[in-house]
C-alpha cells in the first residue's frame, strides 16, 4: 500500500494507538508492506475499522470507549499502582511512554518473555509490540 494512503487510512487508529503510525511500518521503496502475521492483523483491523458496520458514528462511539478505557488504565499505571498491575515498568522515555511486561500476551498465553512488549503513555495511548491487538488490551484490561 503506497505510504500516503497508508497514512490516510490508518489516521484514526494511530490516534488511539501508536502502532499505527508511520514510523512503525515496513516501508520499502515508497510502499507499506505487510510481511508478518503482526502487520497482516494491523491491514485487516484498518480494513475492518473503515468497513466496519457501515455506520461511522457507532464506529467512532467504540473507538471513544475504547480511548476512555485505556486513558483510565493508563491514569491507574500514572498512579503508580504498577506493582500490582504491571511489571518491569520502566520511563518515561523522551517522548513520554512507558514500557513494562504486557499482561495481554500473558493472559492469552503467550507470555512476554523478555518483559517490554506493552509501551503505554500517560496520555492513554497504549500499544504491544509483540502481536496484542488494541482491543485486546483493552480487554484483557477490563477484567
Amino acid at each position: 500500500m503506497p505510504w500516503r494512503v497508508y497514512l490516510e487510512l490508518s489516521a484514526p487508529l494511530a490516534k488511539a494507538n501508536p502502532a499505527f503510525l508511520l514510523v512503525h511500518q515496513d516501508i520499502e521503496g515508497g510502499i507499506v508492506k505487510f510481511r508478518t502475521t503482526e502487520r497482516l492483523r494491523m491491514f485487516n483491523e484498518i480494513l475492518n475499522f473503515h468497513n466496519g458496520d457501515g455506520a461511522g458514528n457507532a464506529t467512532q462511539a467504540a473507538i471513544a470507549a475504547h480511548k476512555k478505557i485505556a486513558g483510565d488504565l493508563v491514569r491507574k499505571l500514572k498512579l503508580h499502582k504498577w506493582p500490582e498491575t504491571l511489571q518491569n515498568v520502566t520511563g518515561p522515555n523522551a517522548q513520554g511512554f512507558y514500557r513494562a511486561r504486557c499482561f495481554a500476551c500473558d493472559a492469552r498465553g503467550n507470555p512476554d518473555e523478555k518483559g517490554h512488549g506493552l509501551s503505554f503513555h500517560t496520555d492513554g495511548r497504549i500499544a504491544c509490540f509483540r502481536g496484542c491487538s488494541y482491543k485486546q488490551l483493552i480487554e484483557v484490561a477490563q477484567r
